[in-house]
C-alpha cells in the first residue's frame, strides 16, 4: 500500500510540473507492476486525477492464484486452483518442444482445447478428491498426457497435480535439460538429473548478461551517468516487502480495478501475456479478469493480447512487432472513444 501511494505522489507532481493536467494519462505496469497500476488507477481517481487506460502486461493482480503460494506442502490436495490456471502453460510449453504424443496441432487450435478441459473436466476432478471415480481418474490421466507429454505414470505419481517446479525439470529429463520459468522457451542443462525443481531460471541465464550490458551502457556512456555503485539485476528483497494490502494477505488487487472500471465506466483495460510465462500465466490472468465482479456491460473495456513469447513479450521479435501493433490500435481507439 505504501508503495502505491509513493507511485500516487510522484504520478500528482509530475503532471504538475510538466503541465500535462489537461493530457491523456495512461498507466502501463509489468509483472509486479500489475498489482501496484491496480491499485494506483483507483487512488488517483479519488485524487481527481482521470485515467484514460490501463495496461497490465503478464499480469497478476491476486496472488491467491500464484503457484507459489498454493503449492506449500501443506496445499497438496487443498490448493488445486493453480493446477488449471497453469495447464494451458505446460500444454504451449510443452508444444513448442515438441513434446506432445498428438502430433502438429497448431498452438491457435491447442489452447482452446485445454482451456476448455482445464475449467471443466480437470478442474471438476480435483474437486472432487477422493470420490473420483476410477474411470474419470484414468481418463483424467489420459488426457493430461496428451495436453502435457509427461508420462502417464508420473501424472498419477503426482496425482493429477504437477506443480510448474516439477514440470520444468520432468518435461525434458531424458535430455538433462529444464524449462524456464519466466520464459519456458529457454532451456539449461541440470547439475542434478534427479532434482524435481531447478537451481536456477534458464531464462535468467540466456538473458541477464544483456541487460546488464545494455542497461550499464545505457547510463554510463548515452546518458553520461558517472557512478561507482553496482547496477544489480537482481537482489534479495522480497523478503522485505509488506505484502499486505488493506492489511489482508494474499495480496489481491483486482478489486481495486473492479471499483476504478465502475466508477469511471469508460476506463479501458488492455491485459497482455505471454504463453510461454510461468511466472504469471495468461489464463490465470483471465480467469482474474474473468471474476472482476464489475458489470457485465464493462467486460467489453478489457481488451487481451497474447503472445508466442513468455513473461517479458519483447523477448521475442515477432511478438513484440504485434505487441506494439495491437496497443497502438488500442490507444487509438482509447483515444477516439472518450
Amino acid at each position: 500500500d505504501a508503495d502505491q501511494r509513493a507511485f500516487a505522489q510522484f504520478v500528482s507532481r509530475y503532471i504538475s510540473a510538466f503541465g500535462r493536467w489537461n493530457s491523456p494519462k495512461f498507466l502501463f505496469g509489468e509483472s509486479y507492476g500489475t498489482p501496484r497500476s491496480a491499485m494506483l488507477v483507483r487512488t488517483l481517481q479519488q485524487q481527481g486525477i482521470g485515467i484514460n487506460g490501463v495496461v497490465l502486461l503478464s499480469a497478476i493482480l491476486d496472488f491467491s492464484l500464484d503457484w507459489d503460494v498454493n503449492f506449500a506442502p501443506a496445499a497438496i490436495g487443498g490448493g488445486d486452483w493453480a493446477f488449471p490456471l497453469y495447464l494451458p502453460t505446460e500444454a504451449a510449453s510443452s508444444w513448442y518442444h515438441n513434446r506432445l504424443p498428438g502430433g502438429t496441432t497448431a498452438l491457435g487450435s491447442l489452447l482452446p482445447q485445454v482451456e476448455s478441459f482445464a475449467m471443466g473436466e480437470y478442474l471438476n476432478a480435483l474437486a472432487q478428491g477422493a470420490k473420483l471415480s476410477p474411470a474419470t481418474y484414468d481418463d483424467v490421466v489420459a488426457k493430461l498426457h496428451a495436453y502435457t507429454g509427461l508420462s502417464e505414470r508420473y501424472i498419477r505419481q503426482s496425482n493429477l497435480r504437477v506443480p510448474y517446479g516439477r514440470y520444468e525439470t520432468e518435461l525434458m529429463r531424458e535430455s538433462g535439460e529444464m524449462v524456464g520459468r519466466l520464459d519456458a522457451r529457454y532451456t539449461s542443462y541440470m547439475l542434478d538429473r534427479l532434482s524435481d525443481r531447478g537451481d536456477f531460471d534458464p531464462t535468467d541465464a540466456s538473458i541477464d548478461a544483456a541487460f546488464v550490458a545494455t542497461g550499464n551502457h545505457f547510463m554510463r556512456d548515452i546518458l553520461a551517468y558517472r557512478t561507482t555503485l553496482e547496477y544489480r539485476p537482481l537482489i534479495n528483497v522480497f523478503s522485505k516487502w509488506d505484502w499486505k494490502h488493506n492489511g489482508n494477505l494474499p495480496t489481491n488487487t483486482a478489486p481495486d480495478l473492479a471499483s476504478a472500471m465502475t466508477f469511471d465506466p469508460k476506463l479501458r483495460v488492455f491485459v497482455g501475456g505471454g504463453y510461454y510465462d510461468f511466472a504469471t500465466p495468461y489464463f490465470a490472468a483471465i480467469y482474474t479478469m474473468n471474476h472482476l465482479n464489475i458489470a457485465r456491460a464493462l467486460q467489453q473495456n478489457i481488451t487481451y493480447g497474447f503472445y508466442e513469447s513468455g513473461h517479458m513479450v519483447y523477448l521475442h521479435p515477432q511478438s513484440l512487432v504485434r505487441f506494439h501493433d495491437d496497443l497502438e490500435r488500442w490507444y487509438t481507439t482509447v483515444l477516439t472513444s472518450r
